[in-house]
């Protein structure tokens, strides 16, 4: 996991590099602002973990699902590359015969774009922070993951000049910090997950 890490922040900053001759173009560096949403769904089933074991309803909590919410900047330099900074809130929520199971966590995001008419292809990397599972067992109410960088791929469309539409898949895996509770004999959680992502340009 750590190479692959590698491997990606040098590809962000190869991306970074080629884009700077291109502040010298006729059209000068371009920056605006994002507000976006984006639908997730995959990972680990948690259910185990945060609700009572005397349930008979686990809910359906995954460890990479729920609505990514979130404000940024787009740095665009030349026709050909953008470069899109985000921080967000990602929430779930899955009621359950017992209450509700929370799953939080806050999003930072970079990523590079290749841009070719209304076609975007990016290749970023993305930094979960303060993730949180609440659940409904009185013996384990909450449960927190260590902070964790993973990376994504995406594909978008440039519906308008404002509006963009993007599937993405994020890679990344959570470590449990609380001592001695594990999913599936690890204390590692799968967080992968697939998403379609909107966001409006201002």
């Amino acid at each position: 996991m750590a190479s692959t890490i590698r491997l990606i922040l040098g590809i962000c900053l190869a991306l970074g590099a080629l884009s700077l001759p291109a502040m010298a173009e006729e059209n000068p560096k371009k920056i605006s602002y994002l507000i976006g949403f984006e639908s997730k769904t995959g990972g680990d089933d948690l259910g185990e973990l945060a609700v009572t074991r005397t349930s008979t309803d686990k809910g359906d909590v995954e460890a990479g699902s729920g609505m990514h919410f979130y404000l940024g900047m787009l740095y665009k330099p030349s026709r050909h590359f953008e470069t899109r900074l985000t921080g967000g809130y990602h929430m779930d929520r899955s009621p359950t015969d017992t209450g509700t199971v929370y799953m939080d966590r806050y999003v930072v995001e970079l990523i590079p774009t290749y841009c070719y008419e209304s076609h975007r292809l990016g290749l970023g990397l993305t930094y979960h922070t303060n993730i949180t599972l609440d659940g409904t067992d009185a013996q384990r109410p909450d449960i927190t993951f260590k902070d964790s960088l993973g990376y994504s791929v995406e594909y978008g469309y440039k519906i308008s000049p404002f509006l963009y539409l993007g599937f993405r898949y994020i890679n990344i895996f959570y470590d449990i910090e609380n001592p001695g509770v594990i999913l599936d004999n690890s204390n590692k959680i799968n967080a992968s997950h697939f998403g379609i992502n909107l966001y409006f340009q201002i």
